[in-house]
């Protein structure tokens, strides 16, 4: 009986030939593989570069046809397109020829409308201009008009001023001389208290010669008294003419202004110093009196009737200017200037703005 080893050796080397006879087989098998695998591929490999081939083949007559089918196609295109030119080119120079004919039409229209409108414009023009003269002459005459009116009230209000300067001129004239007159009459006074003194003091002086000259010689001999020294003092002039007299004048058309007459010098007395004699006042002008105005209108108004009418006129209006003065009583412009004046140098009438007004209303 074999033993249980040797059982398993035999088993064994029996399965060694086996798995040897096996790898064998497997590379048998796996030799036959590979060589169909190469076969295969090798047939792949050459039906592929006959794909290949033919692809080539295909896409080149694919190409040739399409380039054909395409030269063929352009060809077409561009002769439509020859064709299409020449219509456009056609019909735009058809469309420019009547857009021409149609802009020179819209030319002579606009050419004839231009004409016609500036023919009413120069038209117009001519007209608004004639009117803007003729505007512009009114104006100027209004303008010269108002000039007048505005030179002759400045005329009148200067006249009235100077009239009212004068009348300042001559109350200052008279406060002046009534100074210089109670100047003077306090110098005579003071040269008669010194003539007094002077007079004392010869007496006594007289009187201690006779008695040094008595104590001396005695009773015999002595000298007569001297008499005694006399003051011989003269007045001033008379006072300058009034300011009413130089307007009387004024108004009785004497031009030449009064002349100031100069005070006298009082007499120089001796011994004393001289007294200066005050100096002149001067008289005040008369303001000129337009002759031609007042020869033309003097007969028709008295001045004192005159005054009480523009007196009354001004009191009823309470107020008035001096061109409503004149049309409200029918006089001009010299005739209520003189009669203006009068009023405002009595004191009846004042002035304010180009404004007369009572002077009793405006006290209150």
């Amino acid at each position: 009986m074999s033993s249980l080893r040797d059982s398993w050796q035999a088993l064994r080397v029996q399965r060694q030939q086996e798995f040897n006879q096996r790898q064998i087989e497997v590379q048998e098998l796996l030799s036959g593989f590979s060589a169909e695998r190469q076969a295969q591929a090798a047939q792949l490999r050459s039906e592929l570069s006959q794909f290949q081939q033919e692809i080539r083949t295909a896409t080149q007559l694919f190409l040739a046809s399409a380039s054909q089918q395409r030269q063929i196609q352009a060809q077409q295109l561009f002769q439509e397109l020859e064709s299409y030119t020449r219509v456009i080119k056609a019909e735009t120079a058809e469309f420019l020829s009547q857009v021409t004919s149609d802009r020179t039409l819209m030319a002579q229209q606009l050419t004839r409308d231009l004409q016609g409108f500036r023919r009413e414009l120069s038209t117009l023009v001519a007209a608004l201009i004639q009117a803007y003269t003729e505007k512009r002459h009114q104006d100027e005459i209004q303008i010269m008009q108002e000039l007048a009116t505005y030179v002759e009230d400045l005329k009148a209000d200067v006249q009235v001023y100077l009239s009212e300067l004068g009348a300042m001129r001559e109350r200052r004239a008279e406060q002046v001389w009534s100074e210089l007159q109670q100047s003077h009459d306090k110098r005579l006074a003071e040269v008669e208290a010194l003539f007094r003194d002077l007079a004392d003091f010869r007496a006594e002086l007289t009187s201690y010669c006779t008695s040094i000259r008595q104590s001396v010689w005695g009773n015999e001999g002595v000298p007569v008294a001297a008499p005694k020294p006399t003051m011989q003092l003269k007045r001033p002039a008379a006072k300058p003419a009034s300011s009413n007299k130089v307007q009387a004048k004024a108004k009785a058309k004497v031009a030449p202004a009064p002349k100031a007459v100069p005070p006298a010098k009082p007499a120089a007395i001796a011994p004393p110093p001289a007294i200066e004699a005050p100096a002149p006042v001067p008289a005040p002008v008369a303001p000129k009196v337009d002759e031609t105005a007042s020869n033309s209108d003097a007969h028709h108004h008295p001045l004192a009737q005159l005054e009480a009418e523009i007196c009354e006129h001004i009191r009823k209006m309470q107020g008035a200017r001096l061109p409503e003065i004149e049309t409200a009583l029918g006089i001009n412009r010299f005739q209520a200037v003189d009669a203006l004046r009068a009023l405002i140098k009595e004191g009846l009438v004042t002035q304010r703005d180009r404004v007369y007004l009572i002077q009793e209303e405006v006290s209150l």
